[in-house]
């Protein structure tokens, strides 16, 4: 983190099958801190919590969340994250 401070986009894989469903709960905490600019975000094979998403909506210019083999979220947290989240710069319908 230290070395890409401006980074807008991140993907963070978690641990082979085997291992997988490791805690997001870390690396979205340390995001909050260095990456405020973040706009996207891809998870993969990594447990995120409802708390996770209500963190990363409070991300000013966030838009875009990709989740992969993720687990333990639901309704709630991705509701948090669609009314929060900055629109899309694109002309979505």
């Amino acid at each position: 983190m230290e070395r890409f401070r401006h980074a807008t986009v991140v993907t963070i894989k978690g641990k082979p099958r085997f291992l997988r469903f490791q805690p997001g709960a870390p690396w979205v905490t340390s995001m909050a801190q260095c990456y405020r600019a973040l706009e996207k975000l891809c998870l993969k094979c990594m447990l995120v919590m409802e708390e996770d998403l209500e963190l990363l909506a409070s991300f000013p210019s966030f838009t875009e969340l990709v989740l992969i083999y993720c687990d333990r979220f639901g309704t709630r947290g991705l509701a948090v994250v669609s009314s929060k989240c900055s629109p899309c710069p694109c002309s979505c319908p």
